[in-house]
């Protein structure tokens, strides 16, 4: 019976003739923390979404062999709360990563930013990848009759381990 299942395994990769893509999408919350400050408080999120999984194929010395890298694609964000518990503002992390079991890598990094309380702006914004991770700064402003009288610097870090796991 295993030897049917190879055969027709093997039949089916020859055919397909090179990558094979298996699609899934499923949004899970990975964790979520409070973190407390004097001029207000932070909420932290860690989303994770697992995109693809890409089968590689190969015939090496009359052998097939099979590689999986699986993309995983996923969020972090924070969101900052005035002292009455009012959000004033969220921003994103969103990066992606490959990873085949023994080795993972970062392949994007974007950050966005919403305002929910006009006397904040985006003072400036970035985000970058590189090894397994991808990270995101922001400063914030907060001004009142066109002074600024507040600055909120805040960075994010997404890191995918070999197996998949986002931290």
């Amino acid at each position: 019976m295993k030897k049917t299942i190879m055969i027709l395994l093997s039949a089916l990769f020859l055919l397909v003739g090179g990558p094979l893509t298996v699609h899934a999408s499923e949004q899970v919350l990975i964790s979520s923390t409070v973190e407390f400050e004097d001029d207000g408080y932070y909420v932290t999120e860690i989303r994770s979404d697992l995109d693809l999984a890409r089968v590689d194929t190969e015939i090496n010395n009359g052998l097939l062999r099979a590689t999986t890298t699986k993309t995983k694609s996923g969020s972090k964000s924070i969101t900052f709360y005035n002292a009455s518990g009012v959000s004033q503002w969220k921003m994103t992390l969103s990066g992606s990563f490959t990873y085949t079991g023994s080795s993972s890598k970062a392949t994007s990094a974007s950050c966005s930013v919403s305002i929910y309380d006009s006397a904040w702006s985006i003072a400036s914004k970035s985000a970058s990848y590189s090894s397994n991770s991808a990270s995101a700064t922001a400063k914030m402003n907060r001004k009142f009759a066109g002074v600024v009288t507040q600055t909120e610097s805040k960075s994010l870090k997404l890191t995918c381990d070999k197996k998949g796991t986002l931290s």
